[in-house]
């Protein structure tokens, strides 16, 4: 059992690319490939709000656990502000709420967290970090978690 999201207390989270999870894979049928991705999202929905990810997990695998803080506002604001003042991209703006709201990770191979203070979003995990995650598990990662913590600082139900 994992810590559900929370708006106040560190959280867990696994990737809905984790190697393991069950993912469907898609055979000929293409009405049934949307069927089984439409359960497999609703299963992993209801395992993020319940921490509990046994329905979408394979039997003896270890997924790569994100320990997420919650973003405060005002870097939320300020990622937002650099993203329209053009200071930051899009995927910049991930990467940057992914440092901010990470706090630890586990099961992740070759990757040492480390942390640095920033001027404008304090308390980060450190660029390296993120380097390393993009070429262990993919970019991708860093793009869903940091949108995640955006999402669950903005208090929006989001749906993966």
């Amino acid at each position: 059992m994992l810590r559900p999201p929370s708006l106040q207390k560190p959280y867990d989270f696994i990737s809905a690319a984790d190697d393991a999870l069950a993912v469907p894979v898609d055979g000929a049928d293409e009405k049934a490939n949307a069927a089984a991705r439409a359960d497999f999202a609703h299963r992993l929905d209801v395992a993020r709000r319940t921490g509990d990810y046994s329905a979408v997990m394979l039997e003896g695998k270890q997924p790569a656990k994100f320990v997420l803080r919650p973003l405060p506002g005002s870097i939320v604001r300020k990622l937002f502000d650099d993203a329209a003042a053009g200071r930051v991209g899009n995927l910049e703006m991930a990467a940057l709420a992914f440092r901010a709201a990470l706090d630890g990770a586990t099961a992740l191979d070759g990757v040492t967290m480390r942390f640095v203070e920033d001027d404008r979003y304090g308390r980060i995990a450190a660029a390296s970090v993120v380097d390393a995650i993009d070429s262990g598990c993919g970019a991708s990662v860093i793009n869903e978690v940091g949108l995640y913590a955006i999402q669950r600082a903005q208090q929006i139900d989001p749906k993966m």
